[in-house]
């Protein structure tokens, strides 16, 4: 029977320095910082599947470090972020819809990579594997842009609506029945097909030794789109999520702490109001910087374009280490963060020192200075923009903290609502491969990221992640939009010579109005509505003075009443004698899967609007 090794001091600390134990996590949300018991945290065991753990610098590398008591206040370096009068938003202004913004960060680049990969992907099966005779991928059939669009509406639809499995979306049994699905012009043997032949990288070219290249390129083109529209303000914040993930990977991790025990670690950088800036995937290997460990390197790898600008940088006890604090602040970007007591370089009278409730220990080394509070336990942290200065929190129950550890609560909260609103409403299923899970996990990033701007856009508007949820599902599956009774309504479109006909466009809202989108491509449950008509802006023209091919402009401005009645395929509005007389009166009734309307003939319009319900 073998006996345990005794370890010495040294091997002690390395272990402790290497764990990636992180502050206590309730339902995979890191509390304040006053909550975290850092002594319980140390003397947990090393995670098995971690390989990039923090690994402290070599003695050659750690410089001579002077702790002094005389305590100043280190002045913030000066925020020049928004060069030349740059605003957070760019490309948007404030009555830009949330499907606009979306579209632009999940945009036709990224939905021609899925539809090319797929069906790449979809080919190789049908092609290159012995499948049965009647096996489903036999049916394979490429996918459309359109139809690549429509499929990730109705997965992110899957999230909103909770059910058991993907077959029961599109059961006709009372419980699960839902008609919109069963109108989407797509079946369930065709959503599990795409879904099976989901793909992002050509398996057949790739990197051998790159372990994310199934999903790489997917990651790079959304979060390339967000850094585009978005600058980040005075404040960032650096953590890791966790995708749940139990199969089998080599850069599968685990962390008991977490709502998911196992999975793959995302590193993010985020913002203080929840915009995901920067991502990151947790491969297993991981380089690192002279002087730096590897969770230093983490921070400035997710970093390096928002440094010398003169942010302040929010990090926990994971990537905190004094060497990384001197880094950034050379590079003109302050730091604030809690820090392990094993960490290298710490003032040693600050972390023996006992403290009772309420006091604090500090020291100064130039451009540093380490605090421990205690309060609840003791909390130490690390900071380059403070001062031991202490000031009441704001709350319920008012307490006197540090102020770097109200910077740090403040700030760690932009990675909070970021995991929170990801996790929200997430079409994830159990049974999905990695690299899928990731995609999902990713695809909800973007609509946070969307709903963001949009906040911020509009102040007073404001919307939730469910509402934004189903406000872009509506637009990616085109479901027809409402219009309210008594709304006014514009309609848009182009009288044309050519053909004689007059066609109405689709009706989107912009500014509590509705103009021209496209012409009615089987929009489904339109119901027509009576209405008063202000004077078209086309009255004065006739088709006969029309030159061949000219086209001009109109716009139709009306108030809506509602009406209901029969159900109707096509319309078409002739007028007599070739648009001499104009269209009086319209009633159009209820009618479902329109698929085109065109007036013909028609000199003015007197009455005519629909109503999306």
């Amino acid at each position: 029977m073998s006996r345990s090794k005794c370890l010495s001091e040294e091997d002690m600390l390395r272990i402790l320095e290497n764990s990636d134990e992180k502050d206590n996590v309730m339902q995979g949300i890191e509390p304040a910082v006053e909550d975290a018991d850092e002594d319980d945290l140390l003397d947990t065991p090393l995670l098995p599947f971690e390989e990039n753990r923090s690994v402290s610098p070599t003695p050659a590398q750690v410089l001579p470090t002077t702790w002094q008591n005389n305590i100043q206040d280190l002045p913030r370096e000066e925020f020049t972020g928004y060069a030349n009068g740059k605003r957070h938003v760019r490309l948007f202004s404030e009555n830009t819809d949330l499907w606009t913004i979306f579209s632009h960060i999940y945009n036709e680049d990224v939905n021609q990579l899925m539809v090319e990969e797929t069906n790449r992907y979809g080919s190789q099966m049908r092609i290159n594997r012995n499948n049965k005779p009647y096996s489903r991928i036999n049916r394979w059939k490429p996918v459309t842009s359109e139809e690549m669009r429509k499929f990730v509406g109705i997965y992110l639809l899957t999230g909103l609506l909770n059910f058991p499995s993907i077959e029961s979306y599109w059961k006709n049994d009372p419980l699960y029945y839902h008609p919109l699905l069963h109108d989407m012009k797509m079946s369930y043997n065709r959503f599990s097909l795409i879904l099976r032949c989901w793909h992002f990288s050509n398996n057949e070219v790739h990197n051998v030794d790159d372990r994310l290249y199934k999903i790489q390129p997917l990651i790079n083109k959304p979060m390339n789109n967000s850094r585009s529209i978005y600058t980040p303000g005075e404040t960032i914040v650096v953590d890791e999520s966790m995708v749940g993930f139990r199969g089998r990977l080599s850069f599968r991790t685990y962390n008991p702490q977490k709502a998911h025990k196992y999975g793959i670690k995302i590193y993010k950088l985020c913002c203080s109001n929840g915009f995901t800036w920067s991502y990151s995937i947790y491969d297993g290997r991981s380089h690192q910087l002279p002087g730096l460990d590897k969770p230093g390197t983490v921070v400035v790898s997710l970093a390096e374009l928002l440094l010398d600008k003169g942010r302040i940088l929010i990090a926990d006890n994971y990537y905190t280490s004094v060497p990384l604090a001197r880094y950034l602040k050379e590079r003109k970007t302050d730091f604030c963060g809690t820090v392990r007591k094993a960490r290298r370089e710490l003032p040693p009278q600050v972390i023996q020192q006992k403290l009772q409730k309420g006091q604090i220990a500090a020291q100064q080394n130039e451009c540093v200075i380490a605090l421990k509070w205690h309060d609840k336990r003791d909390v130490l942290t690390l900071s380059t923009c403070h001062s031991h200065e202490m000031q009441m929190s704001k709350g319920f129950r008012p307490v006197l903290k540090p102020k770097m550890v109200l910077t740090y609560n403040e700030g760690k909260k932009g990675i909070d609502i970021a995991d929170q609103l990801t996790s929200f409403n997430s079409p994830v299923r159990k049974s999905c491969i990695w690299y899928k899970k990731i995609a999902a996990d990713l695809l909800a990033t973007c609509v946070v990221n969307a709903i963001v701007i949009y906040n911020q856009l509009h102040p007073s508007n404001e919307k939730n992640y469910t509402a934004a949820g189903i406000s872009l599902d509506s637009s990616i599956i085109k479901i027809p939009r409402s219009i309210i009774a008594e709304s006014v309504i514009t309609i848009n479109g182009t009288l044309n010579n050519a053909h004689n006909v007059l066609s109405v466009a689709l009706l989107d809202e912009v500014r509590n109005m509705y103009v021209c989108r496209m012409v009615f491509d089987t929009a489904s449950n339109i119901i027509a509505v009576e209405s008063e008509l202000t004077e078209p802006s086309i009255n004065e023209y006739s088709i006969e003075n029309l030159y061949p091919e000219m086209s001009i402009a109109f716009t139709v401005r009306m108030e809506a009443r509602v009406y209901n009645g029969q159900q109707l395929i096509n319309l078409y509005f002739e007028a007599d004698n070739a648009g001499e007389l104009p269209i009086d009166h319209c009633r159009i009734k209820n009618f479902n899967n329109i698929e085109r309307i065109v007036i013909k003939g028609v000199k003015s319009i007197s009455s005519l609007l629909f109503k999306y319900d």
